[in-house]
């Protein structure tokens, strides 16, 4: 059976305005029930009603709030390495309203950068460097103390890659 099969043939033919008001009308009902159970939060254009919210926190009230969603990264975006939709969904235990209220917050570019940085963390201990250029490939290995820096270079365009060595752990007097 095809991807196709039973979908008559004008569907396909149709164009996307079209297919569009069905989709929505189709989830017309639903739509409108999710509205109205998240009203407060998908009508949000704007993140001024969160900041008149903070301010008008005490000091303690800040410091739990601030506790919580720092344990809640942690946990997250810095152990599981969830994904954004991940995120929001498991760990803070929002609904898909909040995915762009997320963007617009800079949630997602906060979360983004942290994979990064736990992925660039995992890559200073690799114990090989592979570089691969025109089907030709090098190779170098690492011994146990050493390690690798990764940095992007001031001019954007060139990373260097330094290999460290590190103190071993070990009694020089035997």
């Amino acid at each position: 059976m095809n991807n196709n099969e039973g979908v008559g043939k004008d569907f396909f033919n149709q164009d996307e305005k079209h297919v569009a008001d069905r989709w929505r009308d189709g989830f017309a009902g639903y739509d409108i029930d999710h509205k109205n159970k998240n009203k407060k939060i998908t009508n949000r254009t704007d993140l001024k009603g969160a900041d008149d919210w903070w301010n008008n926190l005490s000091l303690e009230e800040k410091e739990n709030a601030f506790i919580s969603v720092c344990k809640k990264i942690q946990d997250g975006d810095i152990l599981k390495q969830n994904s954004y939709r991940k995120m929001l969904k498991y760990i803070f235990e929002f609904e898909s309203n909040m995915y762009n209220i997320g963007i617009m917050c800079g949630y997602m570019e906060i979360h983004n950068k942290l994979f990064g940085g736990t992925e660039l963390e995992k890559m200073s201990f690799a114990k090989k460097i592979e570089i691969i250029q025109n089907k030709s490939k090098t190779e170098i290995d690492l011994k146990n103390n050493q390690n690798i820096s990764i940095k992007l270079l001031d001019d954007e365009k060139t990373i260097s890659i330094i290999i460290n060595n590190l103190e071993t752990t070990y009694d020089r007097n035997l």
